[in-house]
């Protein structure tokens, strides 16, 4: 409505301004008629640039302007017309990662969305398939299924029902270089997600029953696999360019090792890999940071301290880039 009003006294004044200069050329016509055919005419004004409507509208607008006697700070720094010249990395850079370092080697790392309902907490370590032996390739991918299937304290029924009643999700994936058990809560629920976590990672039974068949799940995977042209490819590329390496492997090693890896294969696994100082406790959304290392601090007291790290490991089985080619039929 101010718009309207101020587009209209713009109007109003240029129309009168169009008619005083219409007058004004009419009376030096008439002047120079009087004066006879002799007579020399004055010199005429020079041209002056039209003015426009909307000139006319911002020159009232910014009669308008006002500065604030006692501006908030607040509204100076990111919300006036002319913002004071401040660095805005803090903002760009938000959320801020929090990262702590335990005693046993564990670290905490955690980015906070106080405004969030949700949260995100898991657990990444640096244990793959590329730091498996030959003889028992496929087993990190194996202890992943494992892990999933019961503990001293808690069935693996048990486990799908606290998840279920929480309305959370559980998940793990398995990469060549990477493990990762994360659980998707509401705010609330992050302390028991924690603790579902710890438990599955430090207390896990490994039965024989459930290994075999588990066992039986993995080569169903494996056959679906088989079936997807991009992961068929994936796992040749890495065949070809790491050539007779680990990471030249793919993760789920092949049909003969799964038949045969054996509940001694996984113990040992779990404790030379899932130690403290390889692993991340990893916590984002409706989290605080002091709030997550102190339940890592409470929950995690039972991992290995084993300290080898992953650059000793890589150092002993380093994996070479090779390149070739092959050709693949799908």
């Amino acid at each position: 409505m101010a718009f309207r009003r101020l587009l209209s006294a713009a109007v109003r004044r240029r129309s009168s301004a169009a008619a005083a200069a219409a007058a004004g050329n009419a009376r030096e016509a008439s002047t120079a008629v009087a004066a006879g055919p002799g007579a020399i005419a004055p010199d005429a004004p020079a041209a002056r640039a039209p003015v426009m409507a909307y000139d006319r509208i911002a020159d009232a607008v910014n009669a308008r302007v006002r500065r604030l006697e006692h501006p908030d700070p607040r509204f100076l720094r990111y919300a006036s017309p002319v913002p004071a010249h401040v660095d805005h990395t803090a903002i760009l850079e938000a959320p801020e990662t929090k990262v702590t370092t335990l005693d046993n080697g564990l670290r905490v790392a955690t980015e906070s969305s106080l405004s969030s309902r949700t949260a995100t907490v898991g657990v990444w370590i640096d244990a793959g398939s590329r730091y498996e032996t030959e003889e028992a390739a496929g087993v990190a991918h194996f202890v992943e299924h494992m892990l999933f299937k019961g503990t001293g304290t808690r069935s693996a029924g048990q486990l799908e029902q606290e998840i279920e009643d929480m309305g959370g999700h559980l998940n793990a994936y398995t990469s060549r270089e990477q493990t990762t058990y994360y659980a998707k809560v509401l705010d609330k629920d992050v302390p028991r997600a924690m603790n579902v976590l710890a438990d599955i990672l430090q207390d896990s039974k490994l039965e024989d029953n459930r290994i075999e068949r588990e066992r039986g799940v993995i080569l169903r995977e494996m056959e679906e696999v088989q079936g997807q042209s991009e992961e068929v490819i994936f796992d040749h590329l890495h065949a070809t360019a790491f050539q007779y390496t680990s990471l030249g492997r793919p993760i789920l090693g092949s049909a003969d090792n799964v038949k045969s890896i054996t509940k001694k294969n996984l113990i040992d696994y779990i404790q030379k890999h899932y130690t403290a100082s390889r692993m991340v406790i990893t916590a984002a959304g409706a989290v605080k940071h002091e709030d997550i290392v102190q339940q890592a601090k409470e929950l995690f007291k039972s991992l290995p301290t084993d300290p080898t790290t992953t650059n000793m490991l890589v150092a002993e089985q380093p994996a070479i880039f090779t390149g070739s080619e092959v050709c693949i039929l799908l």
